[in-house]
């Protein structure tokens, strides 16, 4: 098991530097969609190296490649919005956990504010889902109730778009247990005033 991880991480880091070095011979201006899709996939792989080594410094790059992907013109920049998120919401269980998880809001409101809920669904609903998430871990520490509301709201928002498909079942019982917690946490502020 030890060597397929150590066999996986060496793929992942020669992926990486094949993934700079195509960056460098495709222009973005004349081609922003191939550098776009390079983009991504540069972070991708980050994110999966920071599974198995530097977590943080790796968290902090496919965040930093992200980053580039929403200059991009021509080129949906939500999926790099979206993924900017899911990173600052990883990295903010390593450090800085308030800002991360401030900043990952942000972007996830972003990308929710650029995608159209009716063409893809599917992320539609996995962007509500995770902005629900980072309120919902954000509640922990700081605006107890309003952030409760809102990570209810995210998540009843997701559940209408996963209800209608199948394959998302699982996901939605869990969100189900969820929005059953923070309506007990809400109730239980309310008997408290």
């Amino acid at each position: 098991m030890v060597a397929k991880i150590i066999f996986n991480t060496f793929d992942v880091v020669q992926q990486i530097k094949d993934l700079k070095e195509s960056l460098k011979t495709i222009k973005a201006k004349e081609n922003p969609i191939k550098y776009g899709d390079v983009l991504r996939e540069l972070g991708f792989k980050y994110i999966s190296l920071s599974k198995s080594q530097n977590t943080k410094k790796n968290l902090k790059n496919a965040i930093n490649t992200f980053r580039k992907g929403t200059n991009l013109k021509g080129v949906s920049t939500e999926i790099f919005h979206a993924h900017i998120g899911f990173a600052l919401a990883a990295l903010s269980k390593h450090e800085n956990r308030k800002k991360n998880l401030i900043k990952a809001i942000k972007s996830f409101k972003v990308a929710l504010n650029l995608i159209n809920s009716d063409n893809n669904p599917s992320f539609y609903a996995k962007l509500q889902l995770n902005l629900g998430q980072a309120h919902y871990f954000l509640s922990d520490i700081q605006d107890i109730e309003p952030n409760l509301k809102i990570a209810l709201n995210a998540y009843q928002e997701a559940i209408m778009y996963y209800d209608n498909l199948e394959e998302y079942t699982e996901i939605v019982k869990g969100m189900h247990q969820i929005i059953d917690d923070i309506e007990e946490k809400l109730n239980n502020l309310n008997n408290k005033k």
